[in-house]
């Protein structure tokens, strides 16, 4: 939030909560009593629509804004598959850590993710209960879903379970669309219409079983953009294939320095090198060297603008969707091999107790001496005599790094950052996007090394620009919420382990208590990962928890964050004697917007990329009905029991299904006992399952328990 805005709101707020408010005044009379500016009355309206939507004011019926009313809250909507929801309160001090229950018959048309007013019910139970009032804002700009021709006019099922109702299309709203065909509709009637929900067909994706449509619809959801404009294409294919003489002008010369980049295999957009030597007192010289992006996108350029719109690139199951066009992110500003490219670097002198004992950030020009996978370099680490043979002049390095990375992680874990075992998955899908494979993607030593040096060079810039008082965008990462981590605290009591305090230490105790026991490890982690706050982009340094950094920043991956992109941006203009009172006045304005949109468009990211995931899987186990697998109980509820397989695939046993006894479940200690048998289910226990339903449009997974 601007802090201008943010003054102007509390100051409506207070004037119509004054003494001098003595009636009800329509918005133009109150700007006229406020002498609200003429060039600032849009402004001044946009604001008053914005405290009403918040509920910090209320409207009448006749337009006039009046205090809000009592009991009556502000917050996010959200639907069940069953039509009923919970609003989501923006003020947590009204109910504490409740949401408010809103019946299917008390949800007055708002749908899934609408911004909403509600009133506070209160029951003579005590229980509360809320009717909601109005819809102030939509929560989705756009709905996708499957389009059928019905006589005169058209009907669109949402993909989206939750809203649970048809959309119907007014004949000549269709654009073209067919029975079958995947859509994506613009809602058309007023927020609190009463009347059938009608839309406008803005795009046509394809018919639903074509190739790439399913991860389509999820994009578009999500209205995650997939093509970029001509401007922007146009401003790309400008761009030089080569680095230029005169952009190598004023920077530090690196050409002739072993000089690596280590990614993944199939890695296009390649924005980070390294280069490691071992000095003669026993210090290691660390460069970290990233793509210098900002070089070729400027501010307010077309390129920018978009990658600002976009925040980062997105990495579904089937596609890459960059931030920027192929041209650049795998032109121009990645880093391969054998051609020179434009870093903008962070050097650092690290002691052998893994201590940054002094740096320096510099632009450079590189010429990248080999593009190496994460898993030759593990190899090499790893005493391999080929690898090491075809490596011979770099080997030596590899080593060193391996060294450096490891002093580096027990220094990380000595002053209290949390390390996560989680287990991520790789899907292979054939030409079609049929998956076709997926099995568990394991880390190596060659993961580690870069995680470790690219998280030193991010502390080390977060930090010089801390003490240079000059506005930033910081990676930060609050404390976890203290009621999750106490319901940590009671599971893990029932599994025997003891846990106790909230620091970083303390849980990483906890991990490290499972970390050697399979069948209970991936449940603590999971349970310690869901008590963590999600971290964010601010504009202030507050400390990022998990790695237990004072000082944290995202600098490694402008080809892909914007953020990385803006800290570029302002280590440029410092770099170049440009940081004056003009520059910071217009960052101050500019950072909090940034950090807000692309916290926003992470999480959004997170949410594509972790959706068709789910789709590829569910349909992965689709054509595998009636086959046996074994995999280990990862979660026990009240209405069934959750196995997961080693290719990280979940699914699901209903609590009907669980054949040969009658069971009861323990919430105390998170199990099931058969009352005869004395059976038992249990959290960690390996156990033999045969796929019973694939559910592809809700991305889940049923399975029966084989007990031959």
């Amino acid at each position: 939030m601007k802090t201008k805005d943010k003054d102007r709101r509390d100051r409506i707020v207070a004037f119509v909560h004054s003494k001098e408010y003595l009636t009800a005044m329509k918005p133009k009379e109150i700007a006229l009593m406020m002498q609200v500016p003429p060039e600032d009355i849009d402004i001044f309206h946009g604001l008053v629509g914005e405290l009403v939507a918040q509920g910090r004011l209320s409207m009448s019926k006749r337009g006039r804004i009046i205090p809000p009313e009592e009991d009556v809250v502000a917050g996010t909507f959200l639907a069940t598959e069953a039509g009923y929801g919970f609003v989501v309160l923006d003020d947590k001090s009204i109910l504490g850590a409740d949401d408010l229950y809103i019946p299917r018959k008390m949800t007055n048309g708002a749908m899934h993710k609408d911004r909403v007013v509600a009133k506070i019910a209160y029951k003579s139970s005590g229980k509360k209960e809320g009717e909601i009032l109005r819809v102030t804002q939509r929560g989705y700009g756009v709905i996708v879903g499957e389009y059928t021709q019905m006589d005169g006019f058209g009907v669109v099922i949402p993909d989206e379970r939750k809203l649970n109702e048809e959309i119907i299309i007014p004949k000549g709203n269709g654009g073209g669309a067919v029975s079958g065909s995947k859509v994506a509709v613009r809602l058309q009637n007023d927020l609190n219409d009463n009347a059938p929900t009608e839309a406008q067909v803005i795009m046509v994706l394809g018919q639903k079983n074509s190739p790439g449509v399913d991860v389509l619809s999820i994009l578009t959801q999500l209205e995650i953009p997939t093509e970029f404009e001509d401007d922007v294409i146009e401003q790309a294919d400008k761009m030089p294939d080569t680095v230029l003489a005169a952009d190598i002008e004023g920077r530090r010369d690196l050409r002739g320095r072993n000089l690596v980049t280590i990614d993944g295999a199939d890695a296009k957009d390649i924005d980070d090198a390294i280069s490691l030597e071992r000095l003669p007192n026993g210090n290691f010289l660390l460069g970290v060297h990233i793509a210098d992006v900002a070089h070729y996108v400027k501010p307010n350029t077309p390129a920018y603008k978009e990658a600002l719109r976009r925040g980062t690139s997105v990495y579904p199951a089937d596609r890459v969707v960059p931030m920027l066009p192929v041209k650049l992110s795998n032109g121009i500003c990645s880093l391969h091999p054998a051609v020179d490219r434009l870093t903008l670097s962070c050097e650092m002198i690290i002691t052998p107790r893994g201590e940054v004992e002094s740096y320096e950030i510099y632009e450079a020009v590189i010429h990248s001496k080999a593009r190496m996978t994460y898993a030759d370099v593990s190899l090499i680490i790893e005493g391999d005599e080929e690898k090491r043979r075809e490596y011979a002049e770099l080997a030596p390095m590899f080593d060193d790094m391996a060294q450096l990375s490891a002093i580096l992680r027990k220094r990380r874990t000595e002053r209290g950052a949390i390390s996560f075992t989680t287990t991520e998955c790789k899907i292979v899908l054939d030409e079609t996007g049929e998956p076709i494979d997926i099995y568990a993607y394991e880390r190596n030593r060659a993961t580690d090394i870069i995680e470790d040096f690219m998280l030193a060079a991010n502390e080390t810039v977060a930090e010089h620009v801390f003490w240079l008082e000059q506005p930033f965008v910081y990676r930060t990462h609050d404390e976890p919420d203290p009621m999750k981590l106490e319901t940590v605290a009671l599971t893990i009591k029932k599994l025997g382990y003891k846990f106790r305090g909230k620091s970083p230490k303390a849980i990483q105790k906890l991990l490290d208590q499972t970390a050697e026991k399979p069948e209970t490890a991936p449940l603590v982690n999971r349970l310690c990962l869901r008590a963590m706050m999600q971290a964010r982009y601010s504009p202030e340094s507050l400390g990022h928890f998990g790695l237990a950094a004072k000082y944290y920043c995202h600098f490694t991956s402008p080809i892909r964050r914007f953020p990385d992109l803006t800290v570029h941006r302002i280590l440029k203009l410092g770099l170049h004697g440009k940081m004056a009172e003009k520059a910071i006045e217009q960052l101050n304005e500019e950072l909090p917007d940034i950090c807000r949109h692309s916290s926003v468009t992470e999480r959004r990211a997170e949410e594509a990329e972790r959706e068709t995931v789910a789709l590829k899987k569910t349909q992965y186990m689709a054509k595998r009905l009636g086959e046996r697998f074994e995999g280990v109980i990862s979660g026990v509820t009240s209405f069934g029991i959750f196995v997961e397989l080693p290719n990280t695939i979940e699914g699901m046993v209903a609590f009907a299904d669980l054949e040969g006894d009658t069971f009861i479940f323990d919430a105390d200690f998170m199990r099931y006992t058969g009352e005869r048998t004395k059976k038992t289910y249990n959290l960690g226990d390996t156990v033999a399952v045969i796929v019973a339903s694939a559910d592809v449009e809700a991305r889940k997974v049923g399975f029966v328990l084989d007990l031959n």
